[in-house]
């Protein structure tokens, strides 16, 4: 359920500075609002939404769930290392539903560390 100490709310304004643009949040991480956002994105931009954990549809690795996660994005980016071996809606499981799929810069240096 959601728990707003866990939200990623609390990440905005600095993963802002990181990367230099203003990110715009939704709190949901599926739904028509974050399916409006996502669909009025401009280059450039970037959307975070809310944290998927407030889902049990996440950690079932629940298709219908992760169908709806992979109907926002036209490429998929698994850079997360500590949970790539996971059964999760938003991991394994999305990854079917795209064509276009790839390994971010982690996942990738903890591949060749481990070759």
């Amino acid at each position: 359920g959601v728990d707003q100490k866990n939200s990623l709310h609390h990440i905005v304004g600095k993963v802002s500075e990181i990367l230099g643009v203003q990110v715009k949040f939704v709190e949901e991480s599926v739904g028509e609002k974050a399916q409006k956002a996502a669909k009025e994105l401009q280059p450039g931009e970037v959307l975070l939404l809310e944290n998927l954990r407030f889902h049990s549809e996440e950690e079932n690795g629940d298709e219908e769930f992760a169908k709806k996660l992979a109907g926002l994005a036209d490429i998929y980016v698994n850079d997360a290392f500590g949970t790539a071996h996971r059964a999760h809606a938003s991991t394994t499981i999305v990854a079917n539903y795209f064509e276009d799929k790839c390994l971010g810069a982690l996942l990738a240096k903890e591949i060749d560390s481990l070759e």
